[in-house]
């Protein structure tokens, strides 16, 4: 198979780590809000306690919305409920891809970052066997002066 090289700055690969993972959860229909990029559900400044209260609320409506919209798309009637790992190959080989990427931006952070987050992101995607494709290489390019 043909393999590619592509360069990106850190936040480049950040934006595509966010797009792997949303497009791997919508696929199987796991579509509420928990799972859209941070930048989409917090588009406005929260100043105060009735600005949270006010993004909370329009949260809610649109979960109860996407729950319609997993009952229609992908028959779930559960909130929260969603089709899972296997239902789908390109599903599971994002998922593969974004565990890739998340790893890698876990081994360049500080040390802090890395004890709080051990348990979610550390885990190495070679773990992983869920699309039978070969995995992501994520190799940082060594820091310009």
């Amino acid at each position: 198979m043909k393999t590619y090289t592509i360069e990106l700055n850190e936040k480049q690969l950040r934006l595509i780590n966010e797009a792997v993972e949303f497009t791997s959860r919508w696929i199987i229909g796991d579509c509420g809000t928990n799972s859209w990029p941070q930048a989409a559900t917090h588009h406005q400044e929260m100043d105060t306690k009735k600005d949270f209260d006010e993004w909370l609320k329009r949260r809610n409506q649109l979960d109860a919305l996407m729950d319609v919209v997993k009952m229609i798309g992908w028959n779930l009637n559960h909130p929260g409920s969603n089709k899972g790992v296997g239902y789908n190959e390109d599903a599971d080989a994002l998922y593969e891809m974004h565990c890739a990427i998340r790893h890698a931006l876990w081994l360049e952070s500080d040390d802090e970052h890395r004890e709080i987050t051990r348990h979610t992101q550390s885990a190495s995607p070679s773990s992983l066997n869920l699309s039978g494709m070969p995995f992501i290489k994520v190799v940082p390019n060594a820091q310009e002066p």
